[in-house]
């Protein structure tokens, strides 16, 4: 057993907008959960503060969780921070610290995790009050938040262990920041803007025949499924001449890259990690260990001067190569919850290397803060968010709504975490779930590619919501071996790439309006369509998207009068009347219209 004995408390001043919810004194209504032993406590009176007992039982679970309901009844929505004073005695058995809001299940609240490395001995905590909370979680819903939990997640010790101690569990500083949909900007290549319309993992043995397809078919940015591996060949002896090989193919078919920044050994299953976390190798360790990953790997993916040999060593072999786009981090960091601190020393490096080209750092949908999106996205020049919401049983993404239509909504999201004169993108859906994803769901029927109307739909969502940017995930025409990550996937039915082969198309006609800034207005009668209205020269192009799954009949009225109206990809004319025309939509359905109008009109709207 490891006794704890007395310790001596330093006093923290409480300010004026310090809230104590919670002294620690009681001891009492802790609940326990994974693999814990019942719950044992004891209280220490002149510490007024308790301890744990820990001892692992004989069931598989490594863990054990303990909770304690806080106070209830209060208003926390003007506070932005935490703050607790804890005592470890041995911090490799801490896996998590998490203090949960809500009167619901905890993943429909809020959710808030140290962002401190623990170390032995006394703590004194602070960290940020937002992770997992819902869209415009600030007054209105943090008002009816009345509830608190605090969580303490251990690794199971082989012997009993005693002694984790907390006090004073503070909210502090006031919130004075609301966050509103901002304006993305175009990405820039050679001075003039660029629109990415592109796919994730591209194979390094793609054939010459499907290189030409894919750039024909108005694709201009890939990734690489053999990144980790050639990443790998970059940490162990300084060879890049497989990305330079890449890179070369790509420049041959005029296609731009991507290239994915990951430091570590390339297995099927670990030893990869993200080449510009910076932090300290003991805090890269612990959260390693926090997520789920051995101490073997954790041991071997913590090396600060390995990211930082890499980094110099590709950064200097092919930032001055013509297909070299920009930079992208290993994917979705931000469910991660590593400490920013060592990101930002990262991407800080990075553009010391290379200040020319950009640094890309994509979200995954489970992070449906804006607070937390911009936490780690700030310092990055595009951000992204993937969301694939086929099937929708699945319940891919946090926000609550899982139909397609989502789409618009996480775009919109993604809008409210932006700082000035960045980027935003959307990664789609153009793959096919494999079997052991969401295993615990029926199997039959459910895995499948998008069908065109889906693509389609998302697509121009997407568009109608201010991205200026769309990658799919990811390209798969034939099965591919390792070391591509995406030999675990299934290849493009010869369908799904014909869906795909017209929608770059149809992009690629679009593209003198997609990257052209100039917005306008005009007048519909449904709530339920989003639209882009763009002039690009003498002509207007206006994208239509009915975001309901029902038929719809609708009006638009422009404050110029038509002279000529065409729709783009469909074989069909409609009636115009002056400076406004009705059209019928599907569900899900996408109209793009081609018109010519008087320019000597009023243009109000």
């Amino acid at each position: 057993m490891i006794s704890i004995g007395f310790f001596s408390l330093a006093v923290i001043p409480v300010s004026s907008v310090e809230l104590v919810i919670d002294d620690m004194n009681e001891i009492t209504d802790w609940t326990n959960s994974g693999g814990a032993s019942p719950l044992k406590l004891s209280s220490t009176d002149n510490q007024k503060t308790h301890s744990f007992y820990l001892e692992k039982l004989d069931i598989k679970s490594d863990w054990a969780r303990y909770t304690k309901k806080l106070k209830t009844g209060q208003n926390y929505s003007n506070y932005e921070k935490v703050s607790y004073s804890v005592y470890i005695p041995d911090s490799e058995v801490v896996k998590q610290i998490s203090t949960w809001f809500g009167e619901k299940e905890r993943w429909d609240t809020g959710f808030i995790h140290y962002q401190t490395q623990i170390k032995n001995g006394w703590n004194y905590i602070t960290h940020n009050m937002f992770m997992f909370t819902p869209v415009d979680a600030r007054l209105k819903t943090w008002e009816k938040i009345k509830f608190i939990s605090f969580e303490i997640t251990t690794y199971l010790p082989t012997q009993t262990f005693e002694g984790i101690l907390i006090r004073d569990l503070r909210l502090i500083n006031q919130k004075d920041t609301i966050f509103q949909l901002k304006t993305s900007s175009l990405a820039i290549w050679n001075d003039r803007p660029f629109f990415p319309i592109g796919f994730y993992s591209v194979s390094s043995d793609v054939k010459e025949d499907e290189w030409i397809e894919l750039s024909q078919s108005g694709f201009n940015l890939i990734t690489c499924a053999e990144s980790h591996y050639f990443n790998q060949l970059v940490c162990e002896n300084g060879d890049t001449s497989k990305w330079i090989e890449f890179l070369d193919q790509a420049h041959r078919h005029g296609l731009k890259v991507a290239v994915q920044l990951s430091t570590g050994q390339w297995i099927p299953t670990a030893h990869v990690w993200w080449a510009l976390d910076l932090n300290p190798d003991e805090v890269v360790y612990q959260n390693l260990r926090r997520i789920g990953r051995s101490q073997e790997d954790a041991r071997y993916c913590a090396d600060r001067d390995r990211n930082i040999l890499y980094l110099h060593t590709i950064v200097d072999a092919l930032k001055e190569h013509p297909a070299l786009f920009c930079w992208e981090s290993l994917d979705e960091i931000s469910q991660y919850k590593i400490p920013v601190e060592g990101l930002l020393e990262g991407i800080s490096l990075l553009k010391r290397l290379d200040p020319k080209h950009d640094i890309w750092l994509n979200h995954p949908p489970s992070v449906i803060d804006p607070r937390w999106l911009q936490h780690y996205g700030c310092a990055a020049d595009i951000v992204s968010l993937d969301i694939y919401p086929i099937p929708k049983v699945f319940g891919y993404g946090n926000l609550p709504n899982k139909e397609i239509n989502s789409v618009g909504q996480y775009t919109d999201l993604l809008h409210k975490s932006l700082t000035d004169g960045q980027s935003a993108w959307m990664v789609l859906q153009a793959y096919r779930f494999n079997d052991d994803e969401f295993s615990h769901l029926p199997q039959e029927n459910l895995r499948r590619f998008p069908t065109y109307h889906e693509i389609r739909f998302m697509t121009y969502q997407a568009i109608t919501h201010g991205t200026k940017g769309i990658m799919y995930f990811l390209y798969l025409r034939r099965p591919t071996l390792p070391p591509a990550h995406t030999y675990v996937n299934t290849p493009f039915t010869p369908e799904f790439w014909n869906t795909m082969e017209s929608i770059g198309r149809e992009l690629k006609t679009l593209y003198p309006v997609l990257i052209t800034e100039n917005y306008h207005r005009l007048e519909v009668n449904s709530d339920h369509v989003s639209y882009l209205l763009k002039r690009v020269g003498d002509l207007t192009w206006l994208i239509a998207v009915n975001e309901q799954n029902e038929p719809s009949e609708v009006t638009f009225r422009l404050a110029q009068s038509i002279t000529k109206l065409d729709i783009m990809f469909e074989d069909r004319s409609v009636i115009f009347d002056s400076n406004s025309f009705t059209d019928k939509f599907a569900g899900y359905d996408v109209h793009i219209y081609h018109l010519v109008l008087n320019q000597g009109s009023d243009d109000s709207y």
